[in-house]
């Protein structure tokens, strides 16, 4: 039997249940991944276009020049390990034995020697590189000091990629969205920061290069921590079971070459040829799509071990799935983003920086249209990669970057900056074409197949979307930063709108509701684990619960309970009444029950909180009339159920916050009840309530549990009333006399304490 699974292109001759479930399991697997791994360059574009402002108005052109210089000069030797990287990440994915885990080690030692070597060569080459600039002589020392810096910000980086590419062989997204969040975030605050307060550009430079070491260090740690085989350690080298590895990583480390020349070598050649300052329009015109190129590829880098693994089983129907899956779920997220840029782009510059050149603009709309080409082909390029066709990407790379750069060359000198990114765009085409057509040979489909259908199933929603954006600049609706944020939402909620209803299927609107469940309780559990890492210092400890006190008294009330309890008694016995230690409270409660009563029977009781009845069958005996009450329906069906063999229970709905009492009583149990009461002014009418309930000289017998975090033994205990308070609440009114208390260890500590109505008003 088969079945067509995710799209009438892709037949695969598998049982259609197991295989439906399997791919499912992966796509979920993907989608979640690739949503999760954006979160990071999201928020790293984010505050890069913070920076640039802020930058661009904080220092002056010549000195922003040499900046941007020297960050492209750390980002684009970037490719002396990038082949280590990419190789790491496939073996620790495939996971294919001891050798695996030697090569692993020994690329370490790699990205060591990598790390110290490029860092001072780049310290180095700060001096003929301010030459070659044109540097102003005033500025030539400044020159000098953040090359200086970025060489230690390149050797945090060299750590950072190799804990960043073990992780991702692991596919523990999650931890590295969370790192870098979080030093993206310290790194963008402590820069504006520094400019505000009117910080020299050796500072920031400074405060740069330290916090890359910092989170270079971080992620390499943590990755050693999570999977300890990968630690360094002395291995005994043996070339013939490493020579694919070392084959695979050189390739590698050719091609992250080509690819940086192509995409970072335009401010080196505008400098060259232009000067510092013309690097200035296209740093600003290729920022945003730039962005939309770093978000797409860490969406689709979640599909590099997967392709590994799918080629070390040789599954080629899985790998189809994921050419189309990944594909069209890469244009998805940037074929809005890049039509936006593409109808919007002088706009957008002149909102964002009002000096742009109209230089920047077109540097926009080319790089652009380079993006959105490069986005097509980036699941192909990495199933190529993870099908291990090194040579034939080798060689991709390289014949793109030198069209590219050739290009480039020959269209500066006349367009300038817009020639560079003509050039960048000419030379991503060719290798976006070459690169499908490689992944359609590896997974033996022809190369419309991979993007006839993302060609097909977008059309309706682009032409929608571009449709918007031209309305709203004819009506001269974007000429505001609001209004431009307006506009770019609705076109985007358009295309998002339009593609959902008529291109999406069932089992895709499963998988994206499935995610968006997960998703959501990841930064809950981000939050419960740095609160347990914060809550080891006493005064951040204290802060949190006062905090958490706080909130639950601003939030009480009612219809809170009413859902809280609700959800409780989903299951049997929520509150572990059947254990020992609550048994023994229970006992403890009759104890004083049995003081009260003198060995009789009271006429009329009421019983507050009766759950599931546990403690109203062991009560019923000392009554002669027992009305059970509770908030939860489920609970009062519960103990019905269970007491169904006394007449003497009267069981019934009633809320002790706001419920009246008909009726007087000569003893009122309160155990495990009051305490959920958190606003002190309900806790205090629900106290008038029931001290009016009582005759004069009946019992009233409560119990409520310590808090664990001692929160009453303090000052904010006492004022909101927590735990045992509860119970001195009522036995400091003169209405009451103290019979009798106790503090027993029961399954925490709990408090009993019995009370008599006095004859006093």
């Amino acid at each position: 039997m088969t079945e067509q699974i995710g799209h009438p292109d892709l037949q695969l001759d598998e049982p259609a249940p197991a295989l439906d479930s399997l791919l499912f399991a992966e796509q979920f697997r993907l989608t979640r991944d690739g949503l999760v791994n954006t979160t990071a360059y999201v928020i790293s574009s984010i505050a890069g276009m913070v920076l640039i402002p802020v930058l661009f108005s904080g220092l002056t052109h010549e000195i922003y020049g040499i900046w941007i210089a020297a960050l492209a000069v750390q980002y684009s030797s970037a490719f002396l390990s990038s082949g280590l990287g990419r190789g790491i990440a496939r073996e620790v994915a495939m996971n294919s034995g001891q050798s695996s885990r030697d090569f692993v080690v020994l690329a370490s030692f790699g990205y060591f020697f990598c790390a110290v070597l490029g860092a001072i060569v780049i310290a180095c080459v700060g001096f003929p590189l301010s030459s070659g600039l044109h540097v102003s002589p005033k500025n030539a020392s400044t020159a000098h000091t953040i090359f200086l810096f970025v060489a230690i910000g390149f050797a945090g980086d060299q750590f950072q990629s190799l804990g960043l590419e073990i992780l991702t062989g692991l596919r523990r997204f999650v931890t590295i969205n969370a790192i870098n969040t979080t030093f993206v975030i310290i790194r963008t605050c402590a820069i504006v920061a520094g400019v505000k307060l009117g910080g020299k550009v050796e500072t920031i430079a400074g405060v740069h290069g330290g916090l890359c070491a910092v989170c270079g260090a971080v992620c390499y740690l943590t990755s050693i921590r999570l999977s300890p085989r990968y630690r360094p350690r002395g291995i005994h080298f043996r070339w013939s079971t490493m020579r694919e590895q070392f084959g695979f990583s050189f390739a590698s480390q050719l091609t992250a070459g080509a690819t940086s020349v192509l995409w970072r070598s335009a401010p080196f050649l505008l400098g060259f040829l232009k000067g510092p300052i013309a690097i200035v329009p296209y740093e600003l015109g290729g920022k945003f799509p730039m962005s939309v190129s770093s978000i797409s590829w860490q969406a689709a880098d979640v599909l590099f071990p997967a392709a590994s693994e799918y080629h070390g089983d040789h599954d080629k129907q899985k790998l189809q799935q994921l050419l189309w899956v990944g594909t069209r779920g890469v244009l998805v997220f940037a074929l809005p983003l890049c039509l936006a840029l593409l109808v919007l782009a002088p706009i957008v510059l002149a909102v964002w920086i009002p000096s742009a050149t109209s230089e920047a603009a077109w540097v926009l709309r080319l790089t652009t249209l380079a993006v959105l080409v490069d986005s097509a082909a980036i699941t192909s390029i990495q199933a190529v990669w993870g099908c291990g066709r090194v040579r034939s990407a080798s060689r991709i790379t390289l014949l793109s970057a030198l069209i590219g750069v050739t290009a480039a060359f020959a269209l500066v000198p006349l367009f300038g900056a817009p020639g560079a990114a003509g050039g960048l765009a000419l030379g991503v085409a060719v290798s976006s074409i070459l690169f499908v057509a490689s992944a359609a040979h590896a997974a033996q489909i022809a190369f419309g197949r991979i993007l006839a259908p993302a060609v097909r199933d977008l059309s309706i929603p682009a032409v929608l979307e571009v449709g918007c954006l031209l309305v709203c600049v004819a009506l001269h609706l974007v000429a505001s930063l609001l209004s431009l944020v307006i506009a770019v939402s609705i076109g985007l909620i358009v295309f998002s709108a339009s593609f959902y209803a008529w291109s999406t299927s069932p089992t895709e609107r499963k998988i994206v509701a499935g995610v968006l469940v997960s998703l959501s309780k990841t930064p809950y559990r981000l939050y419960k684990k740095a609160r347990r890492i914060l809550e080891r210092i006493p005064i951040i400890r204290t802060a949190i619960n006062y905090t958490v006190e706080i909130k639950n008294t601003l939030v009480d009330s009612s219809a809170r309970d009413r859902a809280a309890v609700a959800k409780l008694y989903s299951e049997r016995d929520p509150f572990g009444f059947e254990r020992n230690l609550e048994q023994f409270r229970f006992e403890r409660a009759i104890h004083y029950v049995q003081l009260a009563a003198h060995g009789g029977r009271f006429s009329k009781v009421l019983e507050v909180g009766c759950a599931e009845g546990m403690f109203t069958r062991m009560l019923a005996p000392y009554c002669e009339s027992l009305d059970a009450v509770d908030l939860s329906p489920i609970a009062i069906d519960r103990a019905r159920l269970l007491c169904k063999d006394s007449d003497k229970v009267n069981f019934r709905e009633w809320d002790v916050r706001r419920d009246p009492l008909e009726s007087t009583y000569d003893l009122i149990v309160a155990t495990g009840v009051l305490e959920y009461i958190l606003r002190p002014s309900t806790l205090r009418d629900a106290k008038e309530r029931i001290t009016a309930a009582l005759k004069p000289g009946a019992y009233l017998l409560l119990g409520n549990t310590e808090t664990g975090h001692h929160i009453e033994k303090t000052w904010i205990g006492r004022k909101l009333i927590r735990g045992t308070i509860v119970n001195d609440l009522f036995a400091n009114d003169p209405r009451y006399e103290v019979i009798g208390s106790s503090l027993d260890q029961c399954v925490c500590p709990f408090a009993h304490v019995l009370l008599r109505r006095t004859n006093a008003a």
